[in-house]
C-alpha cells in the first residue's frame, strides 16, 4: 500500500554507486508493475493535483506527476487511484476551487507485508514507513551525502523548484 502527495514512476530507489545491488537501476514504476504481475497486491492512493492539465502542464504546478502516474499504471495490475481534495458542502464555487487547488493530501505512507521467514506460520510480517518518504522527483536524500558533490551523479535532477522559473 502506498499513499503520497506525489509518487513518480521514473525515480530509482538505489543510486549510490558504492552500494550497488542487483536490479538497483530499476525505476519505482517498473518495480511496482513487476511485483503486481508476480501476484503482489499493489494499491496506491495519490493526490490528484487539479492543476495537472493534459494540454497545458501535465505534471501540474507543483510537479507532482499525478496524471503521468495514473496513466503509467492504467491497464496494469497496479491499482492507482488519483484522489482530489474536495471542499465541504456549502462552499461557493470560488472557495471550492481554492480548496481543491491550494490544499493537498500530504500523507506519505508505504506499508509492505510479507511471509514470516521460515514459513511455519500463517501470520504475516508488516513493515510500515509513515512520513518522510517522498517517492517523487527532487527529494532523494541520504543521511551522509555532501551538499553539492553528487548533484551531477546520484542527485541528478533532484534539485529543482517547480514554482519559479
Amino acid at each position: 500500500y502506498i499513499t503520497g502527495w506525489s509518487v513518480h514512476t521514473k525515480i530509482t530507489l538505489i543510486r549510490d554507486p558504492r552500494r550497488s545491488k542487483p536490479g538497483g537501476g530499476v525505476t519505482l514504476g517498473e518495480l511496482l508493475k513487476r511485483k503486481a504481475d508476480d501476484g503482489v497486491r499493489v494499491l496506491m492512493l495519490v493526490w490528484d493535483d487539479r492543476t495537472s492539465v493534459e494540454a497545458l502542464k501535465k505534471d501540474g504546478l507543483m510537479a507532482t506527476h499525478d496524471q503521468e502516474t495514473g496513466d503509467y499504471f492504467q491497464n496494469t495490475n497496479v491499482h492507482c487511484f488519483l484522489c482530489p481534495r474536495n471542499p465541504d458542502d456549502g462552499r461557493s464555487i470560488v472557495q471550492g476551487f481554492e480548496i481543491s487547488t491550494m490544499f493537498t493530501h500530504h500523507q506519505k505512507t508505504v506499508v509492505v507485508d510479507s511471509e514470516i521467514p521460515g514459513g511455519e506460520s500463517q501470520k504475516r510480517r508488516i513493515v510500515s514507513f509513515v512520513g518522510g518518504i517522498d517517492l517523487c522527483s527532487g527529494r532523494y536524500d541520504t543521511p551522509d551525502h555532501p551538499l553539492f558533490k553528487t548533484l551531477d551523479r546520484s542527485h541528478h535532477d533532484d534539485f529543482h523548484q517547480p514554482n519559479f522559473p
